[in-house]
């Protein structure tokens, strides 16, 4: 895991990570200080409770943007 990093760091990471296909941004009360964690395979996604969990958690998923591969393909986020 990435610690001490913003939402777009997250992002970031993930995007130059050619294994990475999903980043899951965890923080508490401080969004610019958070942990980062890149995920290679989503296989399912689950939602926490906040009154049980206390903090807060964002998933960007990593998508290719064109329909074809090739070398040089481009991802977008969703979410």
């Amino acid at each position: 895991a990435l610690e001490r990093v913003s939402d777009a760091a997250c992002r970031k990471a993930c995007l130059d990570d050619c294994a990475c296909a999903a980043a899951q941004f965890v923080y508490g009360t401080d969004a610019g200080d958070g942990f980062c964690y890149l995920q290679s395979e989503v296989l399912s996604l689950e939602t926490s409770q906040p009154e049980v969990v206390h903090y807060n958690s964002t998933m960007h998923l990593k998508v290719r943007a064109t329909r074809r591969p090739s070398p040089s393909a481009r991802f977008s986020w969703i979410g």
